[in-house]
Order: C-alpha cells, then structure tokens, then sequence
C-alpha cells in the first residue's frame, strides 16, 4: 500500500490537471518521471487527496503485530491526545555551500525525516577539488510543505481484557485529514502501519550509534477515517 497509494494519487492528480484544460496539461503529463520535478508540479497544481475506505472489521490494536508491518489495517479506539497541526516538508532543497549546486529530496510520508548527504553530489570535472564534507544548507523558501498531525489512539474500553491495561497506538494525519480530531473522539481510522525511528522524528538528519538500525517505533499512517457513530459500523 506505501508504494501504491503516492501513485495513485498521482494519477489522480494527471486527471484533475487535464479536467481543467491547463493549456501545458498534455506536456506536463507527457513529461512526468516518477519523483521528478514535473511530478512535484502536477501535485502542486491539482492538490488532490485521496482517502480510502474499508469495509472489514476493525482490527484490536493488541492485536498488531510485526507481521501487520506495511499492510493497510483498520483500526478503532478512542483519541486520547491530538498535536497541533504543523507543518511537515516533503521535499526539501538544499544548496551546496561551495558549489551553489542544488538538490531536491524527497521526505517519506508520515513520521520521518531524510538523510542529507554528506558530500556533495554534483558530479565534479576531472582535476577539480571536491567540496568539503558537510557542504548543504537547507533552503525553506523553496521547499514542499504539507499540514501534519500527530495523535495517539487507545482502545475501547469494551476491547480491554479484564485486569489489563488499555493500549495505544500513535496515528499520522495529513492535509485535509488533519486538525479534525480532538480528545475523547471516537473513531475508526484506516491506514498502513507504518515504524520509524525516534531518533529520525522532527529531524533530517544522518544519525548513528548502537541500536539506531534495529529498533523502530510502530505508528498508523492514516488515509482516511470515520468519526462519531460511525466508527463501531
């Protein structure tokens, strides 16, 4: 589902764009690489979202598993804590501090952040000194942002075993599905569970150090929900 649903919300994205006769529409989509420029365009101008559904039945969250990793999930709980929304980049231009050189990255979505490399990329003449390590500064201005929200789902009271303590499983919203959950809601959200690293949370940066490639945190992307009633359906 993580390879997928960008693509999918690419095409869609293809469709709005020719939908409104933009005079360059044709070219554009012609033109349009997987992760390239001209794909970043057509994102920008259609401002598409797509948000799925499911009919199955809601999964406990004890019931998640390491075997649930990277499969579209369901889930029901009560919100017990919302962030504000923030601002997360999804591309992210950095300039060369020697060489003026630029380049684009892209950012995964939900929680994470991206390695900047440490050496400059751009390809150097033969004789040519390289450029010192460490050389990219960030650009804001010219980076991708999209709203963010992170929030911390726990279960039903009604799915709590006798005597055991209630469980809870962290969820990222994005754009349109951001900022409209609060505490005490109850709701159903369906999304790819998802793990990062807590080392790589807010932050896009290279980290080392023991245990830094082996231990994740498990999270919910979300890519849709229902709320209220709904969500015991």
């Amino acid at each position: 589902p993580g390879f997928y649903a960008p693509i999918l919300e690419l095409a869609a994205g293809e469709i709005s764009v020719r939908l409104r006769n933009d005079t360059d529409a044709d070219e554009l989509v012609a033109a349009r690489g997987e992760e390239n420029e001209t794909a970043s365009e057509i994102r920008r101008r259609s401002n598409v979202q797509v948000v799925l559904t499911s009919t199955e039945m809601p999964k406990y969250i004890r019931e998640l598993q390491a075997s649930n990793i990277s499969s579209f999930v369901r889930v029901s709980g009560i919100v017990t804590s919302a962030s504000k929304v923030q601002c997360k980049a999804v591309a992210i231009r950095l300039e060369c501090k020697n060489c003026r050189s630029r380049l684009t990255l892209r950012v995964p979505p939900g929680i994470g952040g991206v390695v900047i490399p440490r050496s400059c990329q751009r390809l150097h003449a033969e004789g040519e000194a390289p450029c010192p390590i460490d050389p990219y500064v960030v650009l804001p201005d010219d980076g991708e942002f999209r709203d963010q929200q992170i929030i911390k789902l726990q279960e039903l009271p009604e799915e709590v075993p006798t005597g055991e303590v209630p469980r809870t499983v962290m969820a990222s919203l994005d754009r349109a599905l951001s900022g409209r959950l609060s505490p005490g809601m109850r709701v159903s959200l369906f999304g790819i569970y998802s793990i990062f690293s807590p080392r790589e949370r807010g932050r896009a940066q290279n980290v080392s150090g023991p245990g830094t490639g082996a231990t994740r945190t498990p999270y919910l992307h979300v890519l849709g929900m229902l709320q209220n009633s709904d969500a015991g359906a």
